[in-house]
C-alpha cells in the first residue's frame, strides 16, 4: 500500500493510493481524487 501525491499543470493536487501485492507483483486497487477521505481508504482497502 502507498499514498503518492502529483500536481496537475493548474497547480492543483491529485492523490492515489495505490494497493500492490509485491509477491505475484499484481494491482490490487487503485483510488485515485483530489481528495482521500480516511473512510474511501477503509472502502478501497475491504
Amino acid at each position: 500500500m502507498d499514498f503518492m501525491a502529483e500536481w496537475i499543470g493548474d497547480g492543483r493536487q491529485f492523490r492515489l493510493l495505490d494497493v500492490r501485492d509485491d509477491f505475484n507483483r499484481e494491482g490490487l486497487g487503485i483510488e485515485i481524487d483530489f481528495s482521500l477521505p480516511a473512510a474511501r481508504d477503509v472502502r478501497a482497502l475491504s
